[in-house]
């Protein structure tokens, strides 16, 4: 098959077109330049389209590139499917929400998009609440780069970004009883390089994987830093806080493409 990644949120475009390829389908990933600070583009080989100024060129680059496509699979720009279906009525079109996506948008926005998409899929359970006809996809988790190693120390951290603010965090575990101490990294001040995250995980035994919405309201699933840790020996502090240390199977690439060229035949 040949198959149209269009946009990327934390890899995972990317990772899904490296093991589609392996198994012998025609892969690219499209995206504009920039929306990149953690090197994610460079590390995977892929191409950001750096003479593209505008949404609107951006749109008619997709347009004119699907047309050499079987399968285009839209990473959470919902705007895209209607676009699209209205110069290809008998494309295959799949519209994948990774999170804020649909959390933050009002369904009567992505009903339209929804309704030409052929399936919508859900990148994590919670999802199925904003979006109740979505299929749930686990995000692969890269196990080629996230080795398994066991810890040097016994150290927690968490990271910083966007919603995720250090007193926000702070409250959560200091309302719920839960009492540790923790190094911050603040990845909006300082991004971290996809390629260096392993070195980073390397220094510490735990990841406090806390995610909130706009809203400070805490979201009722495992990031993929948190998913990143597992797989790299560390133990995991989850929403629920439990500690979580044994990287589940269906997130291994190659169980997740599976589960996607399943979708893609049904289709």
């Amino acid at each position: 098959m040949r198959i149209l990644h269009i946009w990327d949120i934390g890899g995972d475009s990317y990772l899904l077109a490296k093991y589609q390829k392996k198994i012998g389908h025609k892969t690219e990933v499209i995206k504009r330049e920039g929306y990149n600070p953690y090197g994610i583009v460079e590390f995977y080989g892929g191409k950001e389209q750096k003479t593209i100024l505008s949404v609107g060129e951006f749109y008619l680059n997709v347009l004119l590139k699907s047309r050499n496509f079987d399968i285009i699979h839209i990473h959470c720009i919902y705007k895209l499917v209607p676009f699209l279906r209205k110069f290809y009525p008998k494309k295959k079109i799949i519209l994948h929400y990774h999170g804020s996506d649909c959390r933050m948008t009002p369904p009567q926005k992505r009903l339209k998009a929804e309704k030409m998409s052929n399936i919508v899929l859900l990148s994590t359970p919670d999802l199925k609440k904003y979006v109740p006809d979505g299929k749930y996809v686990p995000n692969p988790i890269d196990t080629e780069h996230f080795k398994q190693k066991t810890p040097k120390s016994t150290k927690a951290f968490t990271i910083l970004v966007r919603e995720n603010k250090l007193e926000t965090i702070k409250n959560f575990l200091s309302k719920n009883n839960y009492d540790v101490e923790f190094d911050v990294v603040n990845a909006d001040q300082s991004p971290i390089r996809y390629a260096n995250m392993p070195n980073l995980f390397s220094q510490y035994g735990t990841y406090i994987d806390l995610k909130f919405s706009f809203d400070g309201k805490i979201i009722p699933a495992m990031s993929n830093t948190g998913r990143q840790a597992l797989a790299q020996g560390l133990t995991v502090l989850n929403y629920e806080l439990k500690l979580i240390d044994e990287f589940p199977s269906q997130f291994e690439p190659t169980n997740v493409v599976s589960v996607i060229e399943k979708i893609y035949a049904e289709l």
